[in-house]
């Protein structure tokens, strides 16, 4: 080993002596430890101390005055150590520190025991210590000041307290309640939204256990989802009503498991909310009620008006079997007008009790083998008819034998008379044609007309009951 080398650790083994040595000398029992002078005054371990590259380390007279600095320090304030040594400390301190440098001093000499301060200049902050440096005498010559950069530190402080504030703040400002509990159920910590919280928690909750603060009859329902929240890793809900009538407040309890040994639960008064779902439900079952009576209503008049509509086209056929021939042509087409308004009103009360009982659910199907073409060739002469009295070729088309399905009769035939009606109906000039094919493994009935057609805009309306594309009593149709 080189000379240097052993020099150094010579010199830090002596370091860490004196150091040992000061902090005896702090204590208030200074007659335990044997005064040994020398120690600083020894240039060599001085100048070791304060050569500690981490703090500023400053030796300073009762008055306050510099004797020497290490490089810290100089580099710290942006000077030399020649330029320091001999000034005051008080120098290089902030204002409010700079005229308390006697009174820290005083505490020293009169205590003989460190005294702490923290200084804030030029956006540093330093924690400084003021040591005793103690003579033979056991007085305090001279002060040992060692300044520490705590500038991140008190960043960090400073962020945390901010944070700590938000956090507070946001706390207060949710209307939930938390508790914090281990997994036995007992209270490491609460918050408590507003002080009319139905729960009887208090500052003397923590440590208790919070299924006891809970009302009896849902103890057992919170232990057993409490556990099943641990099983599963998961949040769970558990509600409670307390009260009755119009005194009742109800709570929704959210288990949240934060580890194995800790779970969070939130709890919220959803009173107001359940109130308006109930009264969202009262007036659902109000409206579905008063559709159904509609319903009702439709399928009665229905009945009502279809059994005369019925009379009045029979005796009609009847005077016109008897009287056809031998009337002028403006009494024929009356009793042509009598026939055809007396269906059309009959098709309008099948449908209108169609859709009542569909709606009030009464509309059974009777699922059963049929053949479509047949189906159709049992529709299609009724509007052959009608659509000759309009002088409108009407044609039918199968390029099948048989169509077997399997449906509904009367629905299927209805559908059939709904769509050539409409075809009829709405082709003014022209011609309406059906056409019965195969497409893949189904079957396929295409209607098309020369007539008005559907608006696109509205085709998304077309299902919708009791609408029309054009409405009012101008409408053409």
């Amino acid at each position: 080993m080189k000379d240097s080398d052993k020099s150094k650790l010579q010199l830090l083994k002596e370091l860490e002596e004196l150091k040992i040595k000061i902090f005896q000398l702090e204590r208030k029992n200074a007659k335990e430890v044997e005064p040994d002078s020398t120690l600083l005054q020894n240039k060599v371990l001085t100048r070791a101390l304060l050569n500690i590259p981490t703090d500023a380390v400053m030796l300073i007279d009762l008055d306050g005055t510099l004797l020497d600095v290490n490089e810290t320090t100089a580099r710290r304030y942006v000077t030399f150590v020649e330029n320091l040594v001999g000034t005051n400390i008080s120098e290089i301190l902030s204002k409010e520190n700079k005229e308390r440098v006697p009174e820290y001093i005083a505490k020293v000499i009169e205590s003989k025991n460190p005294f702490r301060f923290e200084d804030e200049r030029f956006d540093i902050c330093n924690d400084i210590v003021l040591y005793p440096v103690f003579g033979i005498d056991e007085s305090v010559e001279n002060i040992a000041v060692v300044s520490r950069d705590i500038t991140n530190l008190k960043n960090v402080q400073r962020q945390l307290e901010s944070s700590l504030l938000k956090y507070e703040t946001l706390i207060k400002a949710i209307p939930d309640m938390f508790v914090r509990c281990s997994r036995s159920g007992v209270i490491q910590d609460f918050h408590l939204p507003h002080n009319d919280f139905p729960l009887p928690f208090d500052g003397a909750s923590v440590g208790k256990p919070l299924f006891g603060l809970l009302p009896t009859k849902y103890q057992h329902t919170f232990i057993f989802t409490v556990e099943k929240a641990f099983q599963t890793g998961k949040l769970h809900l558990v509600e409670m009503t307390l009260g009755r009538n119009e005194k009742r407040r109800i709570l929704e309890a959210r288990i949240i498991p934060e580890n194995e040994q800790w779970f969070l639960v939130m709890i919220r008064e959803i009173t107001e909310q359940k109130l308006i779902e109930e009264k969202l439900i009262e007036a659902k079952e109000k409206a579905e009620n008063a559709d159904k009576l509609k319903s009702n209503f439709l399928a009665q008049m229905s009945h009502e008006i279809r059994t005369p509509i019925n009379s009045i086209i029979s005796f009609t056929s009847i005077l016109k079997h008897e009287l056809y021939n031998s009337s002028p042509e403006d009494l024929k087409e009356c009793f042509q007008n009598i026939d055809s308004g007396g269906r059309r009103l009959i098709r309008t009360m099948d449908l209108l009790l169609n859709m009542a009982q569909i709606q009030t659910g009464e509309f059974e199907l009777i699922k059963k083998k049929l053949d479509l073409k047949d189906i159709l060739k049992r529709v299609v002469p009724e509007y052959e008819r009608r659509a000759g009295e309009k002088n409108l070729f009407f044609s039918f088309r199968s390029e099948i034998d048989e169509a077997e399905i399997e449906g509904d009769e009367y629905s299927v035939i209805q559908i059939f008379h709904n769509l050539f009606d409409n075809a009829v109906n709405y082709t003014e000039k022209g011609n309406v044609d059906i056409k019965l094919y195969e497409n893949g493994a189904s079957f396929k009935v295409d209607v098309s007309d020369s007539g008005i057609g559907i608006d696109e805009q509205f085709l998304p309306e077309i299902f919708l009951p009791f609408t029309q594309e054009q409405t009012g009593y101008t409408r053409k149709f």
